[in-house]
Parts: C-alpha cells; sequence; structure tokens
C-alpha cells in the first residue's frame, strides 16, 4: 500500500519532449526526432513500446539507440517487456494474444537484432522532480491497466499523489491527453507515434515546459507521409488479413 510521500522538487531541464509506442514505425519517429530538434529540448524521455504492428523493426531500434548515446531516456512497455521475456524462453503474454497479433510479434522477433535491443538501458519509470513517467499508468511495474475510464484515472491521480509526484505522463492507450481539469495532480498522454488511435488518426508526442516550479504541457502533431508506412506495412510478409488490421488505423489514401 503506498504512503504519502513528499518530493523535493529538482528540474535541471527547461523543456522535455515524451513520446511513445512508436510500434516500428521509423517514418513517423525520424519526423518526430526532427521536430523534437527544431524545439531545442533539453530532454527525450521515450515511453516504450517500439515494436510490433509496424514493420521497421531494426531501423526504430538503432533510431531509438541514437538517442539513448545522446542522452534520451527510455521506459519499458508490454510490447518490449514481452520480447525480452520471449528471449528468456517466457511467452506467457504472448500466448494470450490474438492471432493476428502473434503473427506481427512473431515477423518482429524473427527480424530482430535481440542483442542490441537488450542492451538498451531500459527503466522500468522515470522520476523529473515531481513528475512521474511510466508507459502505462502509476501502478507497480507489469501492471498494464489503460487509464482510459474515469474510475482509472481517479485512482491513479490518488496514487500520484501518495507518491508524492503532481504530474503523471504516460502512454499505452495510444490516444493522446492533456488534462485540462485544473485538478492536481494532473496526467498527460504523448499518444502514439506508430499507431495512432485517436479520431483523426495522427502521430502526436507531448512537450512539457517548466516555468519555476510548475510545469505546463502541449501536445504536438507529427507531419510525415503515412501513406509510407501504410505501403510498407502491405509490401511485408504478413498475412492479408492483418495487413488490412493494421492499415485500418491509418487514413485511407487514393
Amino acid at each position: 500500500m503506498w504512503e504519502i510521500v513528499e518530493k523535493t522538487i529538482s528540474y535541471d531541464v527547461v523543456r522535455v519532449a515524451v513520446i511513445s509506442d512508436i510500434h516500428a514505425n521509423s517514418l513517423a519517429l525520424k519526423a518526430c526526432l526532427v521536430q523534437v530538434k527544431a524545439l531545442k529540448v533539453d530532454r527525450l524521455v521515450i515511453l516504450g513500446d517500439l515494436l510490433t504492428y509496424g514493420v521497421d523493426v531494426n531501423e526504430t531500434i538503432d533510431l531509438v539507440c541514437a538517442e539513448v548515446d545522446n542522452g534520451a531516456v527510455v521506459v519499458m512497455g508490454n510490447h518490449d517487456k514481452m520480447y525480452l521475456d520471449l528471449a528468456g524462453g517466457g511467452a506467457d503474454y504472448y500466448d494470450k494474444l490474438p492471432d493476428w497479433l502473434r503473427e506481427s510479434v512473431a515477423l518482429t522477433y524473427e527480424e530482430l537484432n535481440l542483442n542490441q535491443f537488450e542492451h538498451i538501458p531500459w527503466q522500468q519509470e522515470y522520476e523529473l522532480g515531481k513528475i512521474l513517467m511510466a508507459h502505462a499508468n502509476p501502478y507497480a511495474f507489469g501492471d498494464w491497466t489503460y487509464l482510459n475510464s474515469e474510475h482509472e484515472i481517479s485512482r491513479a491521480r490518488t496514487t500520484l499523489e501518495l507518491r508524492g509526484f503532481d504530474v503523471g505522463v504516460f502512454g499505452h492507450t495510444h490516444r493522446a491527453f492533456l488534462d485540462s481539469s485544473g485538478i492536481t495532480p494532473w496526467l498527460a498522454n504523448p499518444g502514439s507515434l506508430g499507431q495512432p488511435r485517436n479520431s483523426e488518426k495522427q502521430s502526436t508526442f507531448l512537450t512539457i515546459e517548466f516555468e519555476g516550479s510548475k510545469p505546463s504541457g502541449k501536445i504536438h502533431q507529427i507531419e510525415y507521409r503515412a501513406e509510407d508506412h501504410v505501403s510498407s506495412l502491405l509490401r511485408s510478409d504478413l498475412s492479408e488479413s492483418t495487413k488490412q488490421k493494421l492499415v485500418g488505423y491509418f487514413p485511407s489514401f487514393s
């Protein structure tokens, strides 16, 4: 059970970019990194789920590792843990997935440079002053509960308060969210780079800026040729039914 904790405010950055759920879409990642560089951020935080769904497997890992060399923080998501578990012979999570998703995972795992993937400096969560960042929620690592309902958002706020945080930043839902309720702790979600599930089917990321001790957030849209990513999915070795499921997350292109 959590007990109320007082956190010391310590921000050594002015602007942070947060991205999540890349899902092997290297085109969206490249475009995002260009925008992030233009914003002159002090730190990049990647909230996990680097792979699955997309087919740019090792190119995505190469891009992430290059950012790690430049100081980026990488938090582990449920898909990241799944690949590490598979490497160790554990398939509990994989076995529960639907057939089409297991097909995507199997193709990804076959192509993956596992040695490079395993040597990413994974973190279970990341603390920046009174901000907590994790892949899914502020609960124990391995709890992949989605923060979709009002009940779960309220529960997350309570947990953040007990843990001494003023802000929680979480991905996992693939839907960008920036809390405008004025309630503290407040929540934000950067959305998904690689497989957006918002109504606009628009890839997004988040920036957080610090004015004194009060951080504020902003959602940014990512401009790139999503039709090129769709084409790469359609050229892949995935079955036709799986391809159609995957391209359905993107706009139709004529």
